[in-house]
């Protein structure tokens, strides 16, 4: 059955008390913070609606960062990939080509060994040479040079040995002046590349060698004697080189850069020719003579 009105307002009465008691129980709340107020927005349709919108936006951002990521790692590694494939096949070609130049390099052939020296200059002109090559190719020389070198070595070893010292000092050597005559050049074999440009062989060390310079024909007996003597002694000899008759000297000279030639140097040449050239002139050169010379290069001079 329906509440009268007393009923009605006995019932309001109840919970206004109910109200007031639980106001005057439960202690003050504060007011809300930034934290519950930021809650309270994005629980409502608008917070709600602008942070699903946010989120979107970020995910798609990320989505594509991350695609961009993937796509650079992929061209980096094949960048890479790209760099070594090209790298190694520079290094076989270097390879291939220095496997045809060096035979000429330490050919006992002059023409071959300054053919030799074109073909490793046009390399290193047009393409460069990676110092790893270079380091080979100066071992292999420096290899000839040392086996040429020694006392007990075969003709074709001194004369390979020999051959790599008149490619290196022809390429480096300046003018030296004879007596009483005008330049004449410090190595004579001016057939020989004006110019050495391959890091290879500039970087080979050379030990003692003489070139033998002759007026005439009938100093050639003495001249290859001279050459025995001092291949004996452990010193490259180049060879027998013709001179105009009028560049030799009144007596045998020993022709050498005193700060590029040891006293150690000059001792063991002037007692491998000790018995056979008596008396031998020692001639130092001037240091305007000397230039580009390379260290203990020496000249032996005949007269006639």
């Amino acid at each position: 059955m329906p509440l009268t009105e007393d009923e009605r307002q006995r019932l309001r009465d109840e919970e206004l008390y109910r109200a007031q008691l639980r106001r005057e129980i439960e202690p003050p709340r504060a007011p809300p913070g930034a934290l519950e107020r930021l809650s309270a927005f994005f629980e409502s349709k608008l917070g709600f609606w602008l942070l699903t919108t946010v989120v979107a936006g970020l995910a798609v951002k990320l989505s594509a960062e991350f695609g961009n990521w993937i796509n650079h790692s992929e061209l980096e590694q094949r960048a890479k990939a790209e760099q070594v494939r090209a790298a190694a096949e520079q290094s076989r070609e270097e390879l291939d080509t220095v496997m045809k130049i060096m035979p000429l390099l330490v050919s006992d052939q002059p023409a071959q060994g300054r053919l030799g020296v074109v073909l490793l200059n046009s390399v290193a002109a047009a393409s460069g040479v990676q110092k790893g090559t270079v380091d080979q190719i100066t071992a292999a020389l420096q290899s000839v040079v040392a086996l040429g070198a020694a006392p007990d070595a075969s003709p074709q070893a001194r004369a390979q040995a020999d051959q790599v010292a008149r490619l290196l000092d022809a390429g480096s050597s300046t003018a030296a002046v004879a007596p009483g005559t005008g330049a004449s050049g410090a190595v004579t074999a001016a057939a020989a590349p004006a110019r050495v440009a391959a890091p290879a062989l500039q970087a080979v060390t050379l030990p003692a060698r003489v070139y033998v310079q002759i007026g005439s024909e009938d100093r050639r007996p003495l001249a290859q004697q001279a050459l025995a003597a001092l291949q004996q002694a452990g010193v490259l000899t180049p060879g027998i080189e013709r001179v105009p008759t009028r560049s030799v000297p009144a007596r045998h000279q020993l022709r050498y850069c005193p700060d590029k030639v040891s006293d150690t140097t000059l001792q063991a040449v002037q007692q491998a020719l000790a018995s056979l050239l008596n008396p031998l002139d020692m001639a130092p050169l001037k240091p305007s003579q000397c230039g580009n010379v390379r260290p203990n290069h020496l000249e032996l001079w005949l007269a006639d």
